[in-house]
This record gives C-alpha cells, structure tokens and sequence, in this order.
C-alpha cells in the first residue's frame, strides 16, 4: 500500500476495472446526525427532464453522495474493503492477511472518529458503497497534516463517486479541523486514481521512489497535496449549506 491511513488507497480509482466482489451492506443512521458532508442538491437535474445522456447520469448520482460515521452494519463492508484475498485483489492492493477483528475493536473503541485518525463512509442514495479515511502527519512539532485514502465496491467505479467523495472529505477536514495541508499517494501505474485526484483539486508534487512494498518488490507512488487556500470560499460554503439542509 503507501502511506494512506488504511490499506486501500491504490485498490480504488474511479475508472479501474473492478477486480474483486464486495457485499453491499444497507446502513441506517443512527443517534444525532453530525455536520456531515454533502453533495450540493442545486447540481441535481430538472425533474421535468424526460431523459437523460449517460454524463447527466452521472452528475445526478455524484450530486447524492454524502459522507456519514460508521455504524455497526458496516463494518462487514468497511473489512472487505481493507482486507482482501490474493486470489480476487487487484493489482494494487494485496498486502498480505490481516487481523479480522481490528476493524470491529477500532469501532468499538471510538465509532473509527479519532484525535488522529478516521473514517467515514461513502453513501448514496440508501446504500454504503465505500469509505473515506485519513490519518495524522507530522510536519515538525508545530503543526500537522492529513493523509487520506479512499476504498469503494467495484460496481460503483467509474462513475466519478471517488472524485466527489475525496472532495468532500477534503472540505469536511479542512471545516472542522486546524490543518492546511492534507495529502494523497497512488502507484504510479493507477492512471485512474490520478485523474481522480487531479479533478478533486489536488495537486501533483512528484513522485515518491521506492516507498511501497508490494507483490515482493518496492513500488514508486505518486504524490499529491491540497492546501485550505486551495478550496475557494464559496464551494466550502455550498458544503456547509447542504449539511445544513440535511441536518
């Protein structure tokens, strides 16, 4: 993997071929809902449209992508997306078995929403189709960053759901907590995170050489980054409005 907070950042590009089969898993909200972060309603289309190309499409069903916490109903989901088999993982993301009870004992521990560390789910619509998470990175002993990664199910790829849901973690890091930097790494080789990156604002810096074990070899990653001066004022802000109108 790389240095994303957990092990699915090169597994997930919007437009990678799926490799493997996930369960979906139908979530419910549950307690007071939290300033979660939202697609902007505004970009759905008329309702007075009788059809649609497949690009509307499209923007129709990143427009319902939101981020929520973890519940208990998805932590099957949340371990088959970090913890894959040889035989059925892509190219970039078998990195050996891991503890199957880890993901249940972080949940219980803190719901996966800590000082330094987190995940939230990708929803849309009525249905879990992925997370979000993101990790601490020291920058000296003033001040610090994040690293995020992302992992969805292979049926949803493709559709410009990675993209959304990595903006509007960047939005929600960037709204509630003091960071200016948050970054992102991928294999060189996953053009299709790249892009993905790219079009939620993120910025290529270069690649890292070397840095990722994998497959019994070390593999270079490309690296990306966002400042807060970065997200213009007013996206921020049409966030805010669509936590607004969820809450």
């Amino acid at each position: 993997m790389n240095s994303s907070p957990c092990r699915m950042r090169d597994d997930i590009s919007d437009d990678a071929a799926p490799s493997t089969t996930f369960a979906s898993v139908r979530t419910t909200e549950i307690g007071p809902r939290p300033p979660y972060p939202e697609g902007d309603s505004a970009r759905r289309s008329s309702p007075t449209r009788t059809s649609r190309t497949p690009r509307d499409a499209d923007h129709v069903m990143t427009s319902e992508i939101h981020l929520r916490p973890v519940t208990e109903a998805d932590l099957a989901l949340v371990e088959s997306l970090r913890n894959t088999w040889p035989a059925t993982s892509s190219a970039f993301e078998w990195f050996g078995y891991s503890d199957p009870g880890q993901t249940r004992r972080r949940w219980s521990q803190d719901g996966m929403l800590g000082a330094d560390s987190g995940t939230l789910m990708v929803h849309r619509q009525d249905q879990a189709v992925g997370m979000v998470s993101w990790r601490s990175t020291p920058f000296g002993p003033l001040n610090r960053g994040w690293n995020i990664g992302i992992g969805l199910t292979p049926e949803v790829r493709g559709a410009g759901i990675g993209t959304r849901a990595q903006r509007l973690l960047v939005e929600y890091l960037f709204d509630h907590t003091e960071v200016n930097r948050i970054d992102a790494q991928t294999a060189t080789e996953n053009i299709a995170e790249q892009r993905a990156l790219e079009k939620a604002g993120f910025v290529r810096e270069g690649i890292l050489r070397g840095a990722q074990f994998r497959g019994g070899e070390y593999h270079d990653l490309a690296s990306y980054s966002i400042l807060r001066h970065d997200v213009s004022p007013h996206r921020r802000a049409a966030s805010s409005q669509g936590q607004e109108r969820r809450s």
